[in-house]
């Protein structure tokens, strides 16, 4: 059985794998943030989108920009002469 004429999907709804896995790991990183459970965080990934005015894909991708800085300042503290006036 072939499919009908009708029956075509348009190619721009369909989902990548590497957006689907973007949008998961900010998901998981919104979770671990506000301590919620990751349908929580989902939602709140698509709701903070629709307020931004920004795609969902968009959105995760600052998620996990931000928190790869945050991990990076952690990792590197800022030492004494970093703070020093000039």
């Amino acid at each position: 059985m072939g499919s009908e004429p009708g029956d075509e999907v348009d190619p721009s709804l369909i989902d990548s794998a590497e957006a689907a896995a973007l949008r998961e790991r900010a998901v998981g990183v919104l979770a671990e943030q506000h301590h919620i459970e990751p349908s929580e965080a989902r939602t709140l990934l698509f709701v903070l989108a629709e307020y931004l005015g920004r795609s969902a894909d968009a959105v995760a991708a600052e998620i996990l920009d931000r928190a790869a800085a945050r991990r990076a300042a952690i990792d590197d503290p800022p030492q004494a002469e970093d703070l020093a006036p000039e």
